[in-house]
C-alpha cells in the first residue's frame, strides 16, 4: 500500500486535499514538487506502534541536613 499524505500543519493546498491522508501520483509533478517542499507529510503507517512515551524522571534528591 502508498504511503498517504497529509499537509503540513496550518498550510492549506491548492485545490485541496483530504485531511484523512491521499496517497500522491507519482507522475504528477505538482505532487511530488508538494512532497519536496515539505507541503505534503506521510502518514506513519497504520500498523506501526506509537513512539514510547518516555517515563517521567524520578525529581533528583536533596541531601538531608542534620
Amino acid at each position: 500500500m502508498p504511503p498517504l499524505y497529509v499537509p503540513r500543519p496550518g498550510l492549506s493546498i491548492p485545490g485541496g486535499w483530504p485531511t484523512e491522508g491521499a496517497p500522491i501520483d507519482p507522475v504528477s509533478t505538482f505532487h511530488r514538487n508538494l512532497v519536496r517542499d515539505g507541503d505534503l507529510v506521510a502518514l506513519p503507517p497504520p500498523d506501526a506502534d506509537p513512539a514510547p512515551a518516555s517515563a517521567p524522571s524520578p525529581a533528583p534528591k536533596t541531601p538531608k541536613r542534620t
